[in-house]
């Protein structure tokens, strides 16, 4: 990334590399071995990226329409994880429903307060050495 930042590769490029790199990872490490059956069922919070959705079209060659993001692709793990336990014979907590959360939801007042925006003191930077090692080149350094 940092090589095609400084030959002024466009964002979105280097973006698209990087998730086309995450989609074959996917497809060679956590599927290796295994064949996708279509359609494949694409979620959690990372297919709202429209970027990742395209790389998983492209790496495992599917067609249009058969990469399926589904409606409540966020919470899909959760309510899979929910029905795990509750299948689970040997689960010793019972399902005591929705009224704690509901009741925190309803009381619950969240206080919103700004913190102090960052900003970098003249204290903090250091003019150039005169003379950088070639490896470094020229550039303001930052102190800790």
């Amino acid at each position: 990334m940092i090589h095609l930042q400084q030959i002024a590769t466009p964002d979105y490029d280097i973006v698209a590399g990087l998730c086309y790199a995450l989609a074959r990872n996917f497809k060679s490490n956590i599927g290796k071995g295994k064949s996708f059956v279509k359609p494949v069922s694409f979620q959690g919070g990372v297919a709202a990226n429209v970027g990742m959705r395209r790389a998983f079209l492209d790496v495992l060659e599917l067609p249009d329409g058969e990469l399926i993001v589904p409606r409540h692709f966020t919470s899909m793990g959760a309510i899979g994880a929910i029905l795990v336990v509750q299948e689970d014979k040997g689960s010793k907590k019972e399902w005591i429903g929705l009224g704690h959360l509901n009741q925190y939801l309803g009381d619950h007042k969240e206080e919103q307060t700004s913190l102090k925006r960052l900003s970098l003191s003249p204290a903090h930077l250091v003019l150039p050495h005169p003379d950088p090692p070639p490896s470094m080149g020229r550039g303001i350094i930052l102190r800790s």
